[in-house]
């Protein structure tokens, strides 16, 4: 869980490096980079979480909810370390910005694990 939590983060990081020069200016519009942005994250997300979930063999909606929290924390943690400095952000804007979006975590993982837990029910596991 925690190394996923960890590759959530560094999957869009690692992209993000494509679309700035060395000394850090962004190559593209910055509308265009963010939506790159939240398509990499959220995939990355839905992807992990799902093979976390799948791994679980029942109360699924207990581990994706607390799958999320800990990977919206691990999130976090690694802005604060590594994104913040670089951006030299203020902690409010970097939460209107960033921050935020990662509370979609949870709600991915809580919604992600109800959901495989109706379809358990509807087959009558």
């Amino acid at each position: 869980m925690i190394l996923y939590g960890c590759a959530v983060w560094a999957v869009p990081f690692g992209i993000s490096l494509f679309f700035f020069t060395p000394s850090g200016e962004l190559k593209t519009d910055v509308f265009l980079f963010k939506s790159i942005m939240i398509l990499s994250a959220g995939s990355t997300g839905a992807g992990l979480m799902l093979s976390h979930l799948g791994r679980q063999t029942s109360d699924w909606s207990r581990h994706g909810l607390i799958a999320g929290c800990a990977w919206l924390l691990i999130n976090w943690g690694l802005d604060f370390v590594i994104l913040l400095p670089l951006s030299g952000e203020t902690l409010d804007v970097y939460f209107m910005r960033t921050g935020m979006r990662y509370l979609a975590l949870p709600v991915t993982g809580w919604t992600m694990g109800a959901a495989m837990t109706r379809t358990a029910r509807a087959a009558g596991d």
